[in-house]
């Protein structure tokens, strides 16, 4: 299919949908198809949605230049800082959850960055970062087993952030096959007398 049938076509459903997914200027609305509001989730609350975008938007002004931390000591005044403005948040009524990409963002790096420093223990970050990352996913933690976060977010999150999977191990054993001919004689003496049957 060309592209402007495909256009045309894409065009033509948005037309004859009634759910409205992207504004006038193109930007993404909270609809879904498959999901209905106030059933599946919790529609945006305003006041939380401009705390965020204003939490980004001072952010956004330190991306892009190298990182400022020049000792563990600043980066654990700057994570701090990230925790004051969670807890003041949350009490202005800004149900706001702690998560990595929000630490990352606060700091002014990537999740990338943020990871790579807790890898190499960059200027000995490594330490700080799993310490913080920890104290996150208590959080998490506590907001899931009191039903705030659903469960398959919550999931997801701790295996994507937090290093947990979720797998099943099997460990296969070769078994002894009992029919097999015992050419050991000590085997051989020990098979029988479990054999054999008691009648006393």
């Amino acid at each position: 299919m060309k592209k402007e049938q495909l256009e045309k076509v894409v065009t033509e459903v948005a037309k004859n949908s009634d759910i409205q997914y992207r504004d006038e200027m193109g930007v993404r609305v909270q609809a879904y198809r498959r999901f209905k509001e106030d059933i599946d989730y919790l529609p945006i609350d305003a006041d939380e949605m401009v705390t965020m975008l204003e939490f980004e938007k001072n952010n956004c002004k330190r991306l892009g230049r190298p990182p400022v931390f020049s000792c563990v000591e600043e980066l654990q005044g700057a994570i701090e800082a990230f925790w004051d403005y969670l807890i003041t948040a949350n009490k202005n009524g800004n149900a706001l959850i702690p998560d990595i990409e929000g630490l990352a963002s606060f700091l002014g790096v990537s999740r990338d960055t943020l990871n790579e420093w807790e890898r190499s223990n960059y200027r000995g970050f490594s330490d700080t970062i799993k310490r913080t990352k920890n104290s996150i996913a208590s959080c998490k933690k506590q907001l899931a087993l009191k039903g705030k976060i659903p469960t398959i977010v919550f999931a997801t999150d701790f295996n994507n952030n937090h290093g947990y999977t979720q797998k099943q191990e099997i460990k296969v054993e070769p078994s002894r096959d009992l029919l097999a001919p015992v050419t050991d004689p000590q085997e051989r003496h020990e098979r029988i007398q479990s054999s054999v049957v008691d009648n006393e």
